[in-house]
């Protein structure tokens, strides 16, 4: 194309015409932000959300309680329970915001719990000579919360026997009433003996009540964490026996039912003390005829041990079908783009019914089961109390008021044990189904250590590095998935993986992440 000289210059001068004039344009914006960048401020407020600005933690929060008065309670406080009337107060005055509670103590929080937890749990893994064996979770609960057991089982015991002075002394109050004073005042001191066994066992009634909900807190929070927690290390074959399903399950329901267990761990060993007890007064009433009390009692909580076998075997059964029917419905919540253009939702509908059909069976069985252990103990007490009367009588035992008014007193307390005897056997099963699943899961196969190795930052300026690499995702494969990896990424490059359908690009993404396990090679990450 052929330009003149003077055409040229024309084009040039106008192109140097409109730079000079953006550049003059441009000068106060930099003037502007020069003079800015000196005084280092705009001046400039910019109106925003007040809600979007609000802390995500309410310890950010300058009016919060930093931590709940239980933790520096004193000894009257923790008796009295006075240490909750500020919170009591404010609540009486308007409801209750979110900054008005106070946070958990340290302590009672689930990371402190989680650490002791974790802790004794992979103690006990590492002393396991049998790897086929599993490790007890129970005992490391019980190892980590001994303590808290055995504080709250100090109340537990000293309850209960303060709830046997009114049956023990109650005959020697009617025998005053009668006229029969022992020494002088008897009237004062037996109605003081009263007061005094009321007022301590009201007060370990309520410390009792309190220890057990915070034990089966830490428990319920420690196991949750470590659920997740292991979720987030399940190997790919771990994985395929586990679904996200069945993992919520644990945390839902099991860990639940391992945390509320802690309402009936002292009745292992208080039922045999109050019945002990029980027996010692009857036998100071009656005489040998408390015999019958112990045979009728134990004959009562014979007859529900074959009962309770077929109770656990049901909930066995009963925690599978719940599992599988899990596994079909998150099955069906990720495919459901592909069940919606086959037209399957009629198929998969009644397949779910037909599986929560199952679910329901075994449902119903166990609770038919539960409802004849519970019959069997609610007509416990009457089956003792007139065992025991009958046999008094047919050996010609004498029956005072004051011995009969003990015997239904002592009758009346022994009758809420044997009660709840049907929910401590039903709890146990359901807890040890629980602890089963739990104890499976958590010693299920994990990613490897050593897949990926963290370097120190600054060394390099490589951001990733694999040398040598061999990758399988089963070691039975005959062949592995990649070999001969090598691969060195710069910090700030984009790098791109293409390849066909089933090359191995979701391979090679996953040996970066560990996730596939390694045969030899390193993965290096700075």
């Amino acid at each position: 194309m052929y330009v003149d000289g003077r055409g040229f210059w024309e084009n040039g001068s106008q192109h140097l015409c409109s730079r000079a004039v953006s550049n003059v344009a441009v000068t106060p914006p930099l003037a502007f932000l020069f003079v800015v960048a000196v005084r280092g401020g705009t001046g400039i407020i910019v109106c925003r959300n007040s809600d979007l600005q609000e802390p995500l933690l309410v310890e950010e929060e300058p009016g919060c309680l930093r931590v709940t008065p239980y933790l520096d309670a004193g000894l009257f406080s923790l008796a009295t329970l006075s240490w909750l009337n500020p919170l009591l107060s404010i609540g009486a005055k308007r409801p209750l915001e979110l900054k008005d509670i106070p946070l958990v103590a340290p302590r009672d929080r689930a990371k402190t719990s989680y650490k002791i937890l974790n802790s004794n749990w992979e103690r006990l893994k590492a002393e396991n000579d049998n790897p086929s064996k599993h490790s007890s979770l129970a005992w490391a609960i019980l190892t980590s919360f001994w303590k808290e057991a055995a504080l709250n089982a100090i109340f537990a015991g000293l309850n209960t026997l303060v709830s046997y002075v009114g049956p023990y002394m109650i005959s020697y109050f009617v025998d005053y009433l009668s006229g029969k004073e022992t020494f002088p005042h008897e009237g004062y001191a037996l109605a003081g003996i009263f007061f005094a066994a009321k007022l301590v066992e009201t007060v370990t009634t309520r410390q009792w009540y309190l220890g057990v909900d915070i034990l089966g807190m830490h428990v319920r929070s420690a196991l949750t964490a470590m659920v997740y927690r292991k979720g987030l290390r399940l190997s790919s074959s771990a994985k395929q026996s586990h679904t996200s399903g069945e993992i919520v399950n644990y945390m839902a329901v099991d860990v639940q039912r391992v945390g509320d267990f802690s309402w009936y761990l002292h009745d292992l060993w208080m039922l045999p003390m109050q019945i002990v007890l029980a027996l010692l007064i009857l036998y100071k009433n009656i005489g040998i005829a408390s015999i019958a009390t112990l045979v009728a009692t134990v004959v009562s909580i014979v007859v529900t041990i074959p009962v309770a076998k077929i109770q656990e075997d049901y909930q066995d059964n009963l925690m599978a079908a719940k599992d599988e029917r899990m596994r079909k419905t998150s099955e069906c919540l990720r495919n459901m783009r592909i069940l919606k253009l086959q037209a399957w939702e009629d198929r998969y509908r009644l397949k779910l019914e037909e599986m929560r059909g199952v679910e329901f069976k075994w449902l119903r069985k166990s609770l038919y089961t539960q409802a004849f252990i519970t019959f069997i103990f609610w007509s416990s007490p009457i089956f003792v109390s007139a065992v025991t009367f009958a046999t008094c009588i047919l050996l010609g035992g004498q029956l005072t008021a004051g011995g009969v008014l003990s015997a239904l007193a002592t009758f009346r307390i022994l009758q809420e044990p044997l009660r709840n005897f049907p929910d401590l056997v039903s709890t146990m099963a359901q807890t040890r189904v629980s602890l089963d699943r739990i104890t499976t899961y958590l010693q299920d196969e994990e990613l490897q250590e050593d897949a990926t190795i963290v370097m120190p930052r600054g060394i390099s300026n490589m951001a990733i590095e694999i040398r040598d690499g061999v990758f399988c995702w089963a070691t039975s494969l005959p062949r592995p998935t990649l070999s001969g990896i090598h691969m060195k990424v710069e910090k700030g490059m984009n790098v791109a993986v293409c390849g066909m359908v089933g090359s191995g690009k979701s391979s090679f993404l996953s040996c970066i992440l560990g996730e596939i396990p390694k045969l030899s090679g390193e993965v290096r990450y700075f």
